[in-house]
């Protein structure tokens, strides 16, 4: 399934923490976090856009906050490369594909439901 991960147009942010979202706002997709070459986060914005979301968790007060992945994800802002990749189809399609990415493997910041990680 690795191959499904390798095969989607991943398009990195440049200084995600602080750079302007343009054009994301209601932009559906996946989302990846990359730190030291290694795939620390996978998650979606099949609904509510990729701007919105990925404010969320670079806000201390964001909603992103709620979750473990999200608390990473502000804790390591600056270490990490954020990816998108827009993605047009129902959002059904785009939570099948996040689900078989994640079936292979689950990266460290993503923890199942159910469970939880302490920072």
């Amino acid at each position: 399934m690795r191959n499904i991960e390798r095969s989607i147009p991943w398009v990195t942010i440049p200084d995600w923490h602080s750079a302007r979202l343009v054009g994301l706002s209601k932009k559906t997709g996946l989302i990846r976090a990359r730190m030291r070459g290694e795939t620390m986060f996978l998650g979606h914005a099949a609904k509510g856009g990729i701007g919105p979301r990925l404010a969320a968790y670079r806000s201390p007060r964001g909603t992103g906050q709620r979750h473990h992945a999200g608390q990473m994800l502000y804790k390591h802002r600056f270490e990490i490369q954020m990816q998108i990749a827009p993605l047009d189809g129902p959002a059904e399609a785009i939570l099948q594909m996040l689900a078989a990415m994640l079936d292979d493997r689950v990266p460290s910041w993503n923890v199942p439901y159910g469970h939880r990680r302490s920072i």
